[in-house]
């Protein structure tokens, strides 16, 4: 089981618990209350219930620092700071060189991760940062 939580738009709340089956309660159906209190002890998942956005940073580097903005990205922690959480960093080929994917408790921490820590970097052109929302998560 899962719970998910649509952060497409700020003012959009409502909370579904999902199963392999389906859903099993919505914050809109007159049985959220009894399944969510059953999530949060820990009958239906064991799962943070702080959730977090992800987040998508493409990045742009001058090609004579590709080695170094490697490098010092190799050596940015899981945890760069407080409220934000690496995933994954990728190569790409294409117009941009590098992908960043993280989670962040909200959009001033996500700002701040990438100001302070991505851009930072010596060699970086240009970012675009995209908040990200799963339609459909696959297991790997």
């Amino acid at each position: 089981m899962r719970k998910q939580k649509n952060q497409a738009h700020p003012s959009f709340r409502a909370v579904s618990v999902f199963s392999r089956s389906g859903v099993v309660a919505s914050s809109q159906s007159h049985i959220f209350k009894p399944a969510i209190q059953l999530y949060l002890c820990g009958v239906l998942m064991q799962k943070s219930i702080e959730s977090k956005q992800r987040y998508l940073v493409l990045v742009k580097l001058n090609p004579a620092k590709t080695d170094s903005f490697h490098n010092s990205l190799m050596n940015i922690s899981e945890i760069p700071s407080e409220g934000v959480r690496l995933n994954a960093t990728y190569n790409v080929f294409g117009e941009w060189d590098f992908a960043v994917w993280f989670e962040a408790k909200n959009n001033d921490e996500a700002v701040r991760f990438v100001g302070d820590k991505i851009r930072a970097i010596d060699g970086v052109v240009e970012t675009v940062t995209m908040p990200a929302t799963p339609i459909k998560e696959y297991k790997m």
